[in-house]
């Protein structure tokens, strides 16, 4: 069984180094969250640029091609949920993050994907406030 398959095995058992040592992004607890990611078998990822969610898409551009996914760098909000939508629509494993108002962009996205009943991950990081 590959990865994504449900069978549960360990990081060890799916090909994917562990992140221990890695600092590629603005913060670390971001790019381990990237990494839980892979594990689940996350192969596609659609994002537009927003802080603090910045990391996320950093970490994937580089980190997708060594796991044969995809990373795509959106020009919108919009974009980022409508690929969502078609590559969710296609089997693949699908994520996209944002952060505050763009979660707002994406509710018409976030609606056709809902009302199609297609499974995929949309991450809202939010800001560490006082």
């Amino acid at each position: 069984m590959g990865p994504g398959d449900g069978d549960g095995q360990a990081e060890e058992g799916l090909g994917i180094e562990p992140l221990h040592g890695r600092t590629q992004g603005d913060d670390v607890a971001d790019d381990e969250d990237s990494w839980c990611l892979e594990v689940a078998g996350c192969r596609f990822f659609s994002g537009y640029p927003i802080t603090p969610q910045s990391a996320i898409l950093e970490y994937l551009s580089w980190r997708m091609d060594e796991l044969g996914g995809n990373c795509v760098q959106t020009e919108s909000e919009l974009a980022g949920i409508n690929m969502l939508l078609g590559a969710a629509s296609a089997g693949a494993r699908a994520l996209t993050t944002t952060s505050g108002p763009g979660f707002s962009l994406k509710q018409e996205g976030i609606s056709y994907i809902a009302g199609s009943q297609l499974p995929c991950v949309i991450v809202n990081m939010v800001r560490g406030g006082p």
